[in-house]
């Protein structure tokens, strides 16, 4: 094993990113504060895209394609206040029920400016209209 691999796995250099810690390691991997995973930050459930200008609206097109979503929540916000899109789907729409609804995807918009535009990207590309 090479000199760098046994530093990152005693804990002499970081184990993502390889720069070299201020300690002399401990003996077992550890990673610097930039690469450290942070438990403060949510991570979203199941996919997500954040539209942050516009040139993020053909990625939005491609998001949206690859998601089979049947209606979506469009008087949504996030905890910023951002326009917030939750796309679901329906196993049975003619049925007025709450099971067999699953959660698809979410779209943020993050230059409030945009939303019209996001909404209308999300109407164009919803199945079973």
């Amino acid at each position: 094993m090479g000199e760098i691999a046994e530093m990152m796995l005693d804990g002499t250099m970081c184990q993502q990113c390889g720069v070299y810690l201020d300690d002399d390691g401990d003996g077992i991997p550890a990673y610097c504060s930039s690469c450290a995973p942070r438990e403060d930050k949510p991570k979203p459930t199941g996919p997500f895209f954040a539209l942050k200008h516009k040139g993020h609206l053909a990625g939005l097109n491609q998001f949206l394609a690859g998601i089979h979503y049947t209606y979506y929540d469009g008087e949504c916000k996030d905890k910023k206040g951002n326009p917030m899109f939750r796309l679901h789907y329906d196993r049975y729409p003619e049925k007025d029920h709450v099971w067999g609804v699953e959660k698809r995807g979410i779209v943020v918009c993050m230059d409030r400016g945009l939303a019209p535009l996001v909404e209308k990207a999300v109407k164009h590309h919803q199945k079973g209209k």
